[in-house]
């Protein structure tokens, strides 16, 4: 998180805050001796402070926790005296739900059925024999690889990291356990039950495997994030 001049006459900014953690949303107080924003830093996405000079702009001490009542906070509005603060918090919730199908009639055939419910879940895929799924979970704000059984029993979380893992798909080959993935880092495989992480390609975000589960084909990006082409692997 950075400052700059209004006028665009500074290249730069200047740094606020330069860490790990996930920082956004900023709103100046009144008097322009501080800076609100949220923050994951304390392991949710809650807000948080940080003291400014007023002559330059630049941090004044460390981040102090202004804790609201909610799991997740943000898109912050101060009052005009700069005694209150205005935020919004979220609480997604996701089910998956599972339905016969009749290939003959192509028709659904009987009830649907939910299977598991829980936060914000996306990108599900079958295992091979349909006896499991992996799904992306995702919380705050990471997004980490899950398994479950088709009945909804057994969750385990795979994976778990400050990056993104997303679009798992299962080897489709019979009885295979790896899974692969992409991250805003990498591009890799993992066993179901999170083991032998394999990174393939530092830039990758869109891959998927050959009908044999032998290679992945997968869309590269240079440094600049740039599309570059295809390439394949073997696994």
């Amino acid at each position: 998180m950075f400052t700059i001049a209004a006028d665009g006459s500074e290249e730069h900014g200047t740094p606020v805050t330069d860490d790990a953690a996930v920082d956004w949303s900023p709103v100046w107080t009144p008097d322009g001796r501080a800076l609100y924003f949220g923050s994951n830093r304390g392991g949710t996405m809650n807000l948080w402070r940080i003291a400014l000079d007023p002559a330059t702009a630049r941090a004044d001490g460390a981040p102090t926790p202004i804790t609201a009542p909610a799991g997740w906070s943000g898109d912050l509005a101060l009052s005009r005296d700069g005694r209150r603060v205005l935020y919004t918090t979220k609480d997604e919730r996701t089910e998956i739900w599972t339905v016969g199908f009749d290939p003959e009639a192509g028709a659904l055939a009987g009830s649907p059925k939910r299977v598991f419910g829980g936060r914000a879940l996306t990108d599900i895929d079958w295992s091979p024999g349909g006896e499991r799924l992996v799904l992306v979970q995702r919380g705050d704000p990471w997004e980490s690889l899950a398994v479950i059984r088709a009945d909804g029993s057994g969750y385990a979380r795979i994976t778990d990291a400050a990056v993104q893992h997303r679009r798992p798909r299962w080897c489709p080959r019979t009885g295979s356990e790896r899974i692969l993935f992409h991250s805003n880092e990498f591009l890799a495989t993992v066993l179901s039950d999170g083991s032998a992480l394999r990174s393939i390609e530092a830039r990758s975000d869109s891959a998927t495997w050959s009908a044999d589960g032998e290679k992945i084909v997968a869309q590269t990006y240079d440094e600049r994030w740039v599309p570059a082409g295809l390439a394949q692997y073997g696994i």
